[in-house]
């Protein structure tokens, strides 16, 4: 048993609502519907929104097949006659337009500098999927956090109480020395009943109070006064 790894302390961050811009759907509408154009698929802009949230939740895989088969059948639904190369084009326009979606940059920047800090080890746990991961690495580059759980890789979504177990056998860290921020308070509670340190993000505050409400949450959890 390693009791200097249990000991040590582990703040884990969700990405969207944290650092992507959930709140900015006018913004998220207009990227998707860029890429679908360029895609050359037709879906009225009314139809946008409904469209993304319908494939985000189809898209947490990272099976290429069953991507592929999901986009044809998400399409499908929305009356595109769409092909392999259909989704080829759509994957590759999602890929480039993504990269500029709407970030709390003062929050990925504070988040960057606790990294290098090394006041702590620090973790991203978050339900995306492949075509969101360019996004995420040109705000906040996925190689510098110390773990990162996405659940298109794990199998596992939040709030299944399984990939909250997962990351405190991943990391050998106690509970009590994990502190997870979280925008949903539904994905909280099973953190919670495992004896995780939670702090349920705001999203509608001003990014300026959010960066000063999480360092003094940080700071109080690691014993710093400063």
């Amino acid at each position: 048993m390693n009791l200097a790894q249990q000991n040590k302390k582990l703040v884990v961050f969700d990405w969207g609502g944290i650092v992507f811009d959930l709140q900015n759907t006018d913004a998220m509408i207009k990227i998707w519907h860029q890429a679908l154009c360029q895609a050359g698929v037709n879906i009225e802009l009314s139809d946008i929104d409904s469209w993304w949230k319908l494939w985000h939740f189809n898209m947490l895989t990272k099976d290429p097949q069953i991507i592929n088969n999901n986009f044809l059948t998400i399409l499908k639904e929305f009356g595109v006659d769409a092909n392999s190369d259909t989704v080829r084009r759509l994957r590759l326009a999602m890929d480039s337009a993504i990269k500029n979606a709407p970030m709390h940059k003062p929050i990925a920047e504070y988040i960057r500098q606790l990294i290098y800090d090394n006041r702590c080890c620090v973790g991203l746990l978050s339900n995306t999927e492949i075509p969101a991961v360019p996004a995420l690495t040109a705000q906040l580059p996925i190689s510098a956090f110390d773990y990162v759980w996405l659940s298109f890789e794990l199998g596992m979504i939040k709030p299944d109480e399984q990939i909250y177990r997962f990351v405190e056998k991943d990391t050998n860290i106690l509970p009590q020395n994990i502190l997870f921020f979280d925008d949903n308070e539904k994905n909280l509670i099973p953190a919670q009943n495992r004896g995780w340190h939670t702090f349920l993000v705001d999203e509608t505050m001003e990014d300026t109070q959010k960066v000063t409400i999480i360092a003094q949450t940080i700071d109080k959890f690691l014993g710093d006064k400063k």
